[in-house]
C-alpha cells in the first residue's frame, strides 16, 4: 500500500502546474469585463502591458504518454486488490468515500465561517477529490451520482475562478509602484473582492444542497445506492 500510494504521488508532481500559462490575462479579461466603473476599467486597462509580458512565459509542457502508463499500471494494482479481498475491499471502498466527504464537508463549513481565501482553496481540494471519486463510480453503468457529479463539477470551477482571482491579487501586489500606483491598486481590490464575494455566495448555495448530509447519513445513502455488496469493475 505505501508503494501505491508513492506512485500516486508521483503521477500527482507531473500533473502538477499544468495550467494555462495565461491564466492571469483570462482572469484579467473577465474582470475587465465584469466592471461597471471607468475607473476600475482605466487601473485594469493600465495592467495589461504587464500582464502581456508574463503570458508570454513559456510554461512546462506534458507527455501524456508518460501519465497514462503508470494510470493503467495503478488501475490494475486496484483491480487485483479487488479481486484478492473482495468485500473487504468494498468496504473500504465505502470507507474512504465518506473520509474524503467528511473532509470536503469540515472545509465547507470552515470557508463559510471563515472567508479566507486560503480556505476556499482548501474547500476546492476536496470537493474536487469527492468529484473524481463519484466520476469513477459512475462508470459502473449507473446514473445514481449524475446530479451530484454535476453539482461538484460546477462547484469545482466556480472554486477555480476564485483561486484564480486569489492568484491574480498576488501577482498585481508585486508590480512596482512606480508602474502601479497605491489608489490603483486598492481600486482593483475593491473589484476583485466584489467578484470573490458573488462567486462565494454561489459556492455556498451549491455546499448548503451538497454538503448538508453528515458523514453518516452520506455513508448510509451511499451503501444503498452503491449495493457494496455487487463486484465493482475497474474502467479500462
Amino acid at each position: 500500500m505505501r508503494h501505491a500510494k508513492l506512485r500516486a504521488k508521483k503521477i500527482a508532481a507531473q500533473l502538477s502546474g499544468q495550467r494555462d500559462s495565461d491564466v492571469l490575462f483570462k482572469t484579467h479579461a473577465k474582470l475587465l469585463k465584469q466592471s461597471r466603473s471607468k475607473k476600475v476599467t482605466k487601473s485594469l486597462k493600465k495592467l495589461e502591458p504587464l500582464l502581456k509580458a508574463v503570458q508570454a512565459s513559456q510554461t512546462h509542457s506534458i507527455s501524456w504518454y508518460r501519465i497514462r502508463v503508470p494510470l493503467k499500471t495503478e488501475l490494475a494494482f486496484w483491480k487485483r486488490l479487488r479481486d484478492k479481498h473482495g468485500a473487504q475491499a468494498d468496504l473500504c471502498l465505502l470507507q474512504g468515500l465518506t473520509a474524503c466527504y467528511r473532509k470536503a464537508r469540515k472545509r465547507f463549513v470552515l470557508a463559510c465561517q471563515n472567508k479566507d481565501c486560503e480556505r476556499y482553496h482548501d474547500w476546492r481540494k476536496w470537493a474536487k477529490y469527492q468529484l473524481y471519486q463519484f466520476q469513477f463510480l459512475s462508470t459502473q453503468g449507473s446514473a445514481k451520482f449524475r446530479r451530484r457529479i454535476q453539482a461538484l463539477t460546477t462547484l469545482g470551477k466556480l472554486l477555480g475562478k476564485h483561486h484564480d482571482l486569489h492568484v491574480y491579487r498576488q501577482h498585481i501586489h508585486q508590480v512596482p509602484a512606480k508602474e502601479f500606483s497605491s489608489d490603483q491598486l486598492a481600486i482593483c481590490d475593491v473589484h476583485i473582492r466584489h467578484c470573490e464575494k458573488d462567486l462565494e455566495a454561489q459556492c455556498r448555495k451549491i455546499g448548503s444542497r451538497w454538503f448538508e448530509e453528515k458523514p453518516s447519513e452520506f455513508e448510509e445513502q451511499l451503501r444503498e445506492k452503491c449495493r457494496l455488496q455487487e463486484p465493482l469493475e475497474l474502467p479500462t
